[in-house]
Formats: C-alpha cells, structure tokens, sequence
C-alpha cells in the first residue's frame, strides 16, 4: 500500500501509466515524512492506514478530474 501511495502522491496514472521518476521518489520521501509525523503524534497503525487510504482516493480523484478537464 505505501508503494502505490507514493507512486499516487507522485503524480502517476494508475492506468494510463505516465509519469517519472523524480515524482514517485518526491511522492515516497512526502508520504514518509506523513507517516512519521502521525508516528510522532501517536496514532495507531489502523489511522495510519486509514490515511494512506485516503490520501490514494483523494490523489485519484484528482487525478481524474484533472484528465476529464482536458477532453
């Protein structure tokens, strides 16, 4: 789960497969600081996920807003 959430975090598609290098390595040290924060502040591992969880929906989501604004 924390791979596909950088890879999100980063930018790439999930279907269309577009996207770097550098932004999936931005996207993984991001969601790192994220959790380490949440680690600091003491939550549990089941809030940790649930976060990593919607932060996948929300890059999705925007995401496909993103490409239905282009056609």
């Amino acid at each position: 789960m924390a791979s596909v959430s950088a890879a999100v975090i980063g930018g790439v598609l999930l279907l269309g497969g577009k996207g770097s290098v550098f932004d999936v390595a931005f996207g993984a040290l991001t969601l790192e600081a994220m959790v380490s924060l949440l680690n600091l502040l003491g939550l549990p591992k089941p809030y940790r996920d649930a976060v990593q969880g919607l932060i996948i929906i929300a890059a999705v989501a925007y995401a496909g807003l993103r490409m239905k604004k282009r056609d």
